[in-house]
């Protein structure tokens, strides 16, 4: 029978570990085999200060949050911008929601007061303006949007323009922005009506800012316990248990 015919070896070399076959990719003794897979990097910023305006204590730098990171340098910025990270008189930090938010908006009356092209925010231009009307105003010299601070404004809500150094604002991720903070503050202890909502959530924009505003943008922000309202849902306060959190979604 010729499938049970042996086949011919192939050509063996000999070295100093003993043959080895020509048409083999590779050899090992070991009893078993471990195959690498890829995998996504970690960011651990839980210990890092949270920024509000006031003074940040001292801490390591983002140079040593890098190279500590087990991850690449395009992974850890990735997701130091995505969490707010900053850095304020050389100490690694992240700003906080709060602060984020008000940089937000004076970023946006900013751009939209000095005629900015959304599609082409320079971060020194729009630093300059803010700090000249910080300036005129009543706070002085004194505030924390520093040019570090609108910068992570921009890494947070914008992306890197192609010549890069301007920021192209992404308008989706700033409504969804605006969104979220409406359902906590006006859906987060009773339902709302969507019509109000939308109104409500119109509201908080700077005037005469425009972005297109869609529901589908707060998705797993909300829940629905009848067909023309909406509550905010939040997400830390669903249980870890999969059977328990669909048995808590499906009692609202």
């Amino acid at each position: 029978m010729k499938e049970f015919a042996p086949v011919p070896a192939a050509e063996t070399q000999v070295s100093a570990r003993g043959p080895v076959q020509g048409e083999w990719l590779g050899y090992t003794q070991q009893t078993c085999e471990l195959e690498p897979r890829a995998t996504a990097g970690q960011v651990d910023l839980s210990a890092l200060p949270i920024y509000n305006g006031q003074h940040v204590g001292d801490g390591p730098d983002v140079e040593t949050l890098v190279e500590n990171a087990t991850c690449s340098r395009a992974e850890f910025y990735a997701a130091w911008r995505a969490a707010g990270g900053c850095s304020v008189g050389g100490t690694a930090c992240v700003i906080s929601p709060d602060l984020l938010g008000r940089t937000l908006h004076l970023v946006l009356a900013t751009a939209v007061a000095d005629g900015f092209d959304l599609a082409c925010v320079g971060p020194e231009q729009m630093w300059a303006s803010i700090a000249r009307s910080m300036a005129a105003g009543a706070h002085g010299a004194t505030h924390p949007y520093s040019r570090e601070v609108i910068e992570t404004v921009l890494h947070r809500f914008g992306r890197v323009g192609s010549d890069g150094v301007s920021f192209e604002l992404d308008l989706s991720r700033i409504a969804r922005w605006y969104g979220v903070q409406a359902l906590k503050k006006f859906a987060s202890t009773e339902a709302i009506m969507v019509d109000e909502f939308m109104i409500k959530w119109r509201s908080l924009f700077p005037a005469y800012f425009r972005c297109d505003l869609d529901l589908e943008l707060l998705y797993g922000e909300f829940a629905r316990p009848q067909h023309e309202r909406i509550q905010y849902l939040s997400r830390s306060t669903l249980p870890m248990d999969i059977k328990d959190r669909f048995q808590q979604l499906f009692r609202i």
